[in-house]
């Protein structure tokens, strides 16, 4: 199927914006305050603010499901060649970023620093644990580099993109229902059914030729959705399955990205170039800034303040992430695009 180039173009835009959103979420400060911390005007904002930035992800996962069927239905050859591709894309910065982030926790291991870090004092008992750490960090789900986490969902999905690609060969879009079936009964970890269904979605538009920009055009649709079944949500009235919520939010964010595509906006490309190692590079350091923030301006239960260190964090963690960026490349550009999956 042949892309609209204006879908490409607001795929394109869509990514420094979604992932400033998952760094976004890693600059919660609630995380390393005590439950009874009062602050009621910033905690019900950040539980409201969530159900939006809670879309990044699943909105990558949908991008990455159209743009890998886009040549339509796999077959060995294919299959075989994106495969050769995302091995360079995809499980090389994995496992270097990883690496990094590994070299860092022995760091966090030692004496002097234990008991900021007491979650790794039993890391090194075994080397099975070590190895480990580089797919799930202690039963965290987490790897060493805690965002990677979205990396090693991803590549489970295109491993197993063949069957996803016969589902809809032959069962064209009931495989939806399918799908949304095993995230409602089956026991799957949400991250990983979640992955699986969001790639899929993506996938799907271009595997039964039907074009995105058309689904996506019903703003009208999609925004009211995702506001009611989010303030249901909120509210405790499980009447929406999550996945409703999320697909109605991720449809809005690709409307939003089209109109605003078709309107000039365009995302520098010096932004664009730097997602990959923003994303990977801020998990290397995410839950220390939070922390040292809060040391340097305690909220004490004021929101103003909690707003404060949530947007200076917010500030520090994205804008150490971009310079380190600027700085390998101009310093050792070959290792920024490998870092990066060769997107430099």
């Amino acid at each position: 199927m042949e892309v609209n180039p204006l879908v490409s173009k607001a795929f394109g835009n869509m990514r420094f914006p979604l992932i400033l959103g998952v760094v976004l979420i890693h600059s919660n400060i609630l995380s390393f305050l005590p439950a009874d911390d009062a602050m009621p005007v910033f905690r019900k904002f950040m539980t409201c603010w969530r159900y939006v930035l809670n879309l990044c992800v699943p909105a990558f996962y949908f991008i990455s499901g159209y743009l890998f069927f886009r040549s339509g239905f796999l077959n060995l050859h294919a299959y075989s060649d994106k495969l050769r591709r995302r091995w360079h894309t995809l499980a090389v910065p994995y496992l270097l970023w990883n690496l990094i982030a590994f070299l860092t926790t022995c760091v966090k291991v030692h004496p002097a620093l234990t008991d900021y870090f007491p979650q790794y004092k039993t890391l090194f008992d075994s080397w099975q644990n070590v190895a480990v750490g580089f797919v799930d960090l202690g039963g965290t789900s987490y790897p060493y580099d805690m965002p990677l986490w979205f990396i090693r969902n991803l590549i489970i999905a295109v491993l197993i993109s063949p069957v996803l690609s016969l589902m809809f060969k032959y069962l064209r879009w009931f495989s939806l229902v399918i799908l949304c079936c095993m995230i409602e009964f089956l026991d799957l970890p949400w991250s990983l059914a979640s992955t699986v269904f969001f790639f899929a979605l993506g996938g799907c538009f271009p595997l039964l030729r039907f074009p995105v920009e058309k689904a996506a055009s019903a703003l009208w649709i999609w925004l009211p959705l995702f506001v009611m079944t989010s303030w249901a949500n909120s509210a405790g009235v499980e009447c929406f399955p999550l996945w409703i919520s999320m697909t109605a939010g991720v449809m809005m964010l690709v409307s939003l990205s089209l109109l605003a595509t078709k309107s000039g906006f365009k995302t520098a490309s010096i932004l664009d170039k730097s997602t990959f190692f923003v994303y990977a590079s801020h998990g290397l350091y995410a839950s220390v800034v939070p922390k040292f923030v809060l040391a340097l301006f305690p909220p004490d239960g004021n929101s103003e303040i909690g707003f404060a260190d949530y947007i200076i964090s917010f500030l520090l963690l994205a804008g150490v992430s971009f310079m380190l960026y600027v700085i390998c490349v101009r310093l050792t550009p070959a290792l920024a695009n490998v870092l990066c999956g060769s997107r430099t």
